[in-house]
């Protein structure tokens, strides 16, 4: 029960997401006309499709992760991670291991079937077998729930908040907008500026909330794996 509800207040999180993002398009329609929040809402398309197909590779990457290809390269983790995929009932992610020396780990992926676990060495030092089953059945338990899939949406879209407004910031330091309209760019105007300043700390606030409660589940699901 504590697994389902948590769930259902993920994704209502999520949509404070929606109201951002329809705040900062009724804000440019007013401020600049159809035409420029038609621009501002074709590049944060563009930036969350880039970012969710390439996202998981990009994190890995960014760790200096490198691939397990064969069992035989790092046999122990490999079972283990086996075990669990079985347990789960996925499919058996992709495994890397980088050579940070802080001890954790980390799952990412769309979906089950391209999912990944890196694991850092500095786990791999420090934990005995039971204590890294706990650390990997917790990220495993990431992507039987989707959290991956959750946790990377609210990850890109927060994102693309933050750079929506740090553009539409730079465009009134240049000049733009409109201004007449019965007021209406006023208005516009008022809200861009509400926008630049508070969007990107509640989109933050909003991406925290749903990762702790993921974490949560994740704690729960690993448990029973």
């Amino acid at each position: 029960s504590q697994i389902t509800s948590n769930k259902r207040k993920s994704w209502l999180l999520m949509s404070g997401f929606l109201a951002i993002y329809a705040l900062i398009a009724y804000g440019l329609y007013l401020w600049v006309g159809p035409i420029g929040a038609f621009g501002i809402g074709a590049l944060a398309i563009v930036m969350v499709l880039l970012s969710l197909f390439g996202g998981d590779d990009m994190a890995v990457m960014a760790a200096g992760g490198k691939k397990i290809e064969k069992k035989q390269e790092a046999p122990e983790l490999w079972r283990m991670v086996e075990n669990l995929s079985i347990t789960a009932g996925v499919p058996m992610p992709r495994l890397f291991i980088s050579p940070d020396p802080s001890p954790n780990a980390f799952a990412a992926g769309r979906n089950p079937d391209q999912a990944l676990i890196c694991v850092n060495k500095g786990l791999l030092d420090v934990l005995d077998d039971q204590e890294l089953y706990g650390v990997l059945a917790h990220e495993m338990a990431h992507i039987k729930n989707l959290d991956v899939k959750l946790m990377t949406y609210a990850a890109v879209l927060a994102g693309s908040i933050a750079m929506i407004a740090q553009i539409i910031s730079y465009g009134m330091f240049f000049g733009g907008g409109n201004r007449d309209n019965n007021g209406g760019g006023w208005i516009g105007l008022i809200v861009i500026l509400l926008t630049i300043i508070l969007a990107p700390i509640a989109a933050t606030i909003i991406q925290m909330s749903i990762s702790r409660k993921r974490e949560y589940v994740a704690d729960a699901s690993g448990a029973e794996l």
